[in-house]
């Protein structure tokens, strides 16, 4: 296995190489129907009785088993409600409304044998600050009991292919349920907590219009994302170092960044561009997978310089 991915998973990106550095690239995005067959996600999860080694059977438990292969993707419990992969492309077909136009995917595929399913769609572009900024809905889904179905929105900005995951006060950003209800019964929800992506997205551009008004020394942001601790190693402060003199190096000399220096919009993109499309300083085989999964999920890195910055303020 590497990066997460094992014989048994398949994934695409439409267009280009992601930067995450993961999948087989396609020339066109996808409609529900195609990505579930290119991703090979067109299989189903069983839940299968779980016995002891003396053969009795273990109550009130299951094993989620893919039918393609055989094999458990997780233990959960009698409670548990599967969501196969067709009704999580099925969930976003409806909340990005069907009737009008086919849902087009730009990526779709799973990790760690199927553990863990995601599918990404593109919706309208927006503008902040002239810069073009992609915004895609997804969904991400687990098979092995262990997190719910989160259904949200996440942005890049194309210049530099920078994640942006600015969390505002009003339009969160990510929706999720626990696998313990129908999630189809769920739908209205999911769609008024979203907005529908307009109203984040129009709180998106007002947060980051707030950040280029906050005037910001980088060093400042930096040393406090980044506090050297004298019991730690050698080997622990320079990593630390290193990684604090690539950001600034980023906010100080990249050229898509000069309108933005010294505000706290260039210093959160400064870092973006670090998380987005840095090498690791010590790069292990799961460290594609963990910032794609970030890509989703969020990062605890952006989300601190985002509150740091607004603190200046």
């Amino acid at each position: 296995m590497s990066h997460g991915i094992t014989e048994f998973d398949n994934l695409f990106v439409s267009f280009k190489p992601a930067w995450h550095g993961l999948g087989t690239v396609v020339d066109e995005a996808l409609s529900s129907e195609d990505a579930l067959r290119i991703a090979k996600l067109d299989w189903d999860v069983v839940p299968q009785p779980v016995f002891m080694q003396s053969g009795k059977q273990i109550e009130k438990v299951f094993a989620n088993v893919r039918s393609d292969i055989d094999e458990s993707l997780g233990i959960v419990s009698g409670k548990y409600q599967i969501l196969q992969n067709r009704d999580a492309f099925a969930f976003v077909d409806d909340l990005m409304g069907l009737d009008e136009a086919v849902v087009k995917y730009e990526s779709a595929g799973s990790l760690w044998g199927g553990q863990r399913v995601w599918m990404m769609a593109r919706i309208p572009d927006s503008k902040i600050l002239d810069d073009t900024i992609a915004n895609y809905l997804f969904i991400s889904n687990s098979h092995d009991g262990k997190s719910s179905v989160k259904i949200g929105l996440t942005n890049t900005r194309i210049v530099c292919n920078n994640t942006l995951q600015l969390a505002t006060e009003t339009a969160p950003r990510v929706w999720s349920a626990r696998h313990m209800s129908s999630i189809e019964g769920r739908k209205k929800e999911a769609m008024e907590t979203l907005g529908f992506s307009s109203n984040y997205i129009k709180q998106m551009e007002d947060k980051a219009n707030k950040l280029y008004n906050i005037k910001v020394d980088p060093n400042y942001i930096l040393d406090k994302l980044f506090v050297l601790k004298e019991n730690v190693s050698e080997r622990i402060k320079r990593n630390i170092l290193e990684t604090r003199e690539e950001i600034l190096s980023i906010h100080n000399n990249k050229n898509d960044l000069g309108n933005f220096r010294n505000t706290g919009w260039g210093v959160y993109s400064a870092v973006a561009d670090y998380v987005s499309n840095s090498e690791p300083l010590r790069k292990t085989d799961t460290f594609e997978t963990r910032r794609f999964v970030s890509f989703m999920d969020g990062n605890d890195l952006l989300e601190k310089t985002q509150q740091l910055v607004e603190q200046v303020a």
